[in-house]
């Protein structure tokens, strides 16, 4: 049995409602919640339009909580319907860089 995808995490993450995100992916409320719950199966469509609602790769859903992440790539997701040069004044306001084991770059 595979566990549930991050679909509850990225929507909190994105600042959405369950409303909000089944009007954008075109799934219903009720399945969005399941979805959520694990109580629903996702398929591969049921995913990617959530995850195009999202703003992030379809991947990110099944691999990654943004809530628990606290790495580089959590900047960059926000930026997905920008261009990426817009990250570089957060990287000049934080120039130091820290991995996940704590080393700084």
């Amino acid at each position: 049995m595979s566990r549930r995808p991050y679909i509850r995490e990225w929507r909190i993450f994105r600042g959405l409602k369950q409303e909000t995100l089944a009007r954008a992916s075109g799934i219903s409320r009720p399945t969005i919640s399941q979805l959520e719950t694990g109580k629903q199966v996702y398929t591969q469509n049921t995913l990617e339009a959530v995850a195009d609602a999202l703003e992030v790769e379809p991947g990110y859903l099944l691999l990654f909580n943004p809530l628990e992440e606290k790495r580089f790539w959590t900047r960059w997701l926000p930026l997905r319907s920008r261009p990426k040069h817009d990250l570089f004044p957060l990287l000049r306001h934080n120039p130091v860089i820290q991995d996940g084991d704590g080393q700084k770059h």
